[in-house]
This record gives structure tokens, C-alpha cells and sequence, in this order.
């Protein structure tokens, strides 16, 4: 089984290539969509994606905000050095979204308690960093980035649950995370 797997990782990153350049030249700006969104669900913020859009940049959400991005499936192509980031008592729920490309696909720091669920988190340099957060991850596919899947910080340990975590750089689970 091991072997399958490692096979089906240099398939994955191709397609998602593919993906980007059959993708409209007109992305649209991750940072954009949540400046425009409005309050839904019991969020400050609620964006929700186009999964027929690809989308690009960064995005940042500080200052005690709560949000959440559904991505209905769409894919996020974080600029280089870039990663969605949670910090300062913010809320960021993720669901659905693939993010690939970024110095962390999804980073959490001094953030509030928040899910992450059914998401895709492949060619960044850390799926998701969690540093003083509570993070639930949750269904989710994290696998060929460069360092590790899942980084935290000790005593911070996100839960996670019924992800598929493999085929990461230097490992799947940094220190202080569980497996």
C-alpha cells in the first residue's frame, strides 16, 4: 500500500498544474473575496467559493474576526512566501478548499479555536502550521509539501482526526504534534 501511495504523489502535483494553467488568466485575489464578504452563519466573514474560479495571493484575517472560507472545492494558489493566516484571537474555519504554493498552506498564530475540514493541502512548504491555536483538523489530505504536513507548537497540538497525512518532505508530523 505504501508503495501505491508514493507512486500516486508525482501524479498529483502535475494535475494540479494542469489545473492552474487550464484556469481563467483572470484569478481572483484571495485577500479581494474577504474584503468583500459580509456576515453569514454566525461569522463576522463568510466566504464562499467558486469552485469553477481558481484563486490566487494570500489572505490574512487579524484583530478578533471570526470567518469562514468554504471552498466548495476550489483551488487557492498562494503566492510564494505567502499562506492563509489566522492570528490575534481571530476564528478561521476552512472547509473544502485546496491550497497549494504557499510558505504554509494554512497557518494559525495567537489564533481562536477553529476547524479545518475536507481540504487538500499539497506543494506548500508546511501543510499547517498551528502555534498557540486549538485547531480540529478534520477529512483532510495533506501530502507532498516540502517540510513537514503538520507543524505545532508544544502544548498547542492540534486534534486531528481521519486525515490522510503522508508524503511530506522531512515529516508528516513535526515535533510536539500527534499522529
Amino acid at each position: 500500500m505504501k508503495t501505491t501511495l508514493k507512486r500516486f504523489l508525482p501524479a498529483m502535483i502535475p494535475l494540479i498544474a494542469l489545473l492552474i494553467a487550464a484556469a481563467p488568466s483572470a484569478a481572483r485575489h484571495l485577500q479581494d473575496v474577504y474584503d468583500a464578504a459580509g456576515p453569514g452563519d454566525g461569522y463576522d466573514r463568510l466566504m464562499v467559493l467558486d469552485p469553477a474560479e481558481v484563486y490566487t495571493g494570500y489572505l490574512v484575517i487579524q484583530g478578533n474576526t471570526s470567518c469562514c472560507l468554504r471552498g466548495n472545492g476550489a483551488l487557492i494558489v498562494l503566492d510564494e512566501g505567502a499562506q492563509v493566516w489566522a492570528g490575534a484571537g481571530s476564528r478561521m474555519d476552512v472547509e473544502g478548499c485546496i491550497i497549494t504554493g504557499g510558505s504554509y498552506g494554512i497557518s494559525y498564530d495567537y489564533a481562536a479555536t477553529s476547524v479545518v475540514s475536507n481540504c487538500t493541502l499539497v506543494g506548500n512548504g508546511v501543510g499547517l502550521r498551528v502555534w498557540i491555536a486549538d485547531v480540529t483538523v478534520t477529512n483532510c489530505i495533506i501530502s507532498g509539501n516540502d517540510e513537514y504536513g503538520i507543524a505545532c507548537r508544544e502544548g498547542y497540538e492540534p486534534t486531528v482526526l481521519y486525515n490522510d497525512v503522508w508524503g511530506n518532505g522531512e515529516l508528516d508530523y513535526a515535533a510536539f504534534c500527534p499522529t
